[in-house]
């Protein structure tokens, strides 16, 4: 914990709630940055993980963080319902202690859980912040959740400002649950990423440590590997990729699921091209995404019964991270997916659920090194005039500096807007 800063009779300027550690939601992290590099002062209220990790904020001045608990489940494990029940009663009083000693200006809490637990504090503006879509008639997630849902459906039709990273999801949201104003839009997008601050390759050092040539073309995937992902699609269309083609997954996976894929693998005939390479904190990322040639952002609804997965044009991180590495891109269809990433050239659009399709569309990518290399041109161009957090969440920054100046104006002159990315 990282204690608050002290008063000055006005409060902090931004109180940030997420139920889970901040660095597991690089949008909320980005927003927290830039919020406080524009000179507001932020404390963010979260929770500690369960393996120690290192600070994200550690050397952000103007911020502080408060742990209101312990993330308790990681991948595959259960807690029991009471002690969920506890958990959650237990965060709703801190953040409603927290923010009753602060007196924030502005409150945001991200996601049901926190949107939930936040009751306004007097005087205080709220924004709500949505990274998925939380539908309370269809909300998943056990009794806690929907109950967490239809919470906060309730306060996000009375809060200044909501907040969704994809227009599709937003429009829904809107009109499933009648809020009086339009939701804003932020994409899920890293922050910009100028040619000069681009990594040195970290892939192809650890991939030739594992027997791989330095000459083999390499389809990365990296985030959660789940069965709305196309992973089995994708190792389905590997006989049709150049031979010498891996594809190498780095991410989180369940061993059930790690598992089923190897097998596939195995009876597919390309056991020996296919590498899990296991979790990496978000920094190392890019480092590891700059070293592949195609990056593969798939998601197909049929494998999940929340609504959101037909609604991802915004919201998947990962299609925005390779187009900062600058690499080309296969991607699902759906809404919005035309926009992103056919319209600016960045990437290809393939049926995530027909393993021929992506086979064409990577092997098409594969062997034509010269479009391969526009594309990733093009990509690296976008990230840097219109796929950046700081022009994505340019808006919604000027609407949270008013907020803030509205409540403490003595103390708040409005700064200017973040410039766009050169």
């Amino acid at each position: 914990m990282r204690t608050p800063p002290a008063t000055d009779g006005g409060g902090v300027d931004v109180l940030a709630v997420i139920r889970a550690p901040l660095e597991a939601y690089p949008p909320s992290l980005n927003q927290v940055r830039l919020l406080a590099r524009h000179g507001l002062r932020v404390t963010v209220a979260d929770l500690a993980p369960t393996l120690p990790a290192e600070d994200a904020l550690a050397a952000e001045p103007g911020t502080a963080r408060v742990s209101l608990g312990v993330q308790r489940a990681l991948e595959g494990q259960d807690v029991a319902l009471a002690r969920r029940l506890c958990d959650h009663v237990r965060f709703g009083h801190g953040v409603r202690r927290l923010a009753a000693r602060l007196r924030p200006a502005v409150v945001l809490a991200y996601d049901p859980a926190a949107i939930a637990a936040v009751r306004r504090p007097p005087g205080a503006a709220l924004v709500a912040h949505f990274h998925e879509l939380p539908l309370p008639a269809t909300a998943g997630g056990g009794p806690l959740m929907r109950r967490a849902a239809r919470l906060a459906a309730r306060r996000a039709a009375d809060a200044d400002l909501v907040l969704f990273p994809d227009p599709a999801r937003a429009r829904i949201y809107a009109e499933a649950t009648g809020l009086p104003r339009p939701p804003a839009v932020a994409f899920n997008c890293p922050l910009a990423v100028p040619d000069a601050a681009l990594p040195a390759d970290a892939l192809r050092p650890r991939l030739a440590a594992l027997g791989v040539p330095a000459e083999a073309p390499v389809v990365l995937f990296q985030g959660w590997i789940g069965p709305s992902r196309a992973i089995a699609e994708t190792i389905r269309s590997m006989p049709l990729w150049p031979a010498a083609a891996r594809f190498v997954l780095i991410g989180p996976v369940r061993g059930a699921q790690r598992e089923a894929l190897t097998a596939l693998a195995a009876a597919t005939g390309v056991a020996r091209r296919v590498l899990f390479l296991g979790p990496l904190p978000y920094p190392a990322l890019l480092a590891h995404t700059v070293g592949a040639d195609v990056g593969l952002a798939l998601v197909s609804p049929r494998h999940e019964a929340e609504p959101a997965w037909r609604y991802t044009a915004g919201a998947v991180n990962k299609r925005f991270e390779y187009m900062a590495a600058g690499i080309a891109q296969v991607a699902s269809t759906g809404p919005g997916m035309a926009e992103i990433v056919a319209a600016p050239g960045a990437g290809l659009l393939v049926d995530p659920d027909d393993p021929a399709a992506i086979g064409a569309a990577v092997a098409r990518l594969l062997t034509r090194p010269e479009e391969r290399r526009a594309m990733a041109a093009r990509a690296r161009r976008a990230h840097l005039e219109r796929f950046s957090y700081e022009a994505q969440f340019a808006p919604v920054l000027t609407r949270i500096e008013a907020l803030a100046a509205a409540r403490c104006p003595a103390r708040h002159p409005l700064p200017p807007v973040i410039p766009r990315p050169a």
